[in-house]
């Protein structure tokens, strides 16, 4: 029987297993310089879009949430913020790379 907090927990957990998928994702990218594309999509884009597939539900489940499932709630915002915000440290910093030429984005 699926009740209502099986179903959030359950949520939560696809929530960090996202955000750890998208680090893992993050930490094995590879700038080449000179040669390598600016946005991998391996490495940045498919990261970003989980992490803001985090937020949307964090979003959606926050007002309706007890003060103990908000503290949850924000901390996979937070890590997920993290995230998206190592990206475009990322993407950056490679593009400041006098040295830096190669594609737009790439695998």
């Amino acid at each position: 029987m699926n009740t209502a907090a099986s179903q959030s927990k359950s949520h939560v957990r696809i929530c960090l297993t996202l955000i750890l998928v998208s680090i893992l994702l993050l930490v094995t990218d590879g700038k080449i310089v000179p040669g390598g594309p600016f946005v991998s999509v391996h490495a940045e884009i498919v990261p970003v879009m989980c992490c803001l597939a985090v937020l949307f539900y964090v979003m959606r489940d926050f007002q309706a949430a007890s003060t103990g499932r908000r503290i949850g709630l924000s901390f996979l915002a937070l890590g997920s913020a993290g995230v998206i915000a190592l990206v475009i440290q990322t993407i950056v910093s490679f593009c400041h790379d006098r040295f830096a030429r190669g594609t737009l984005v790439g695998w």
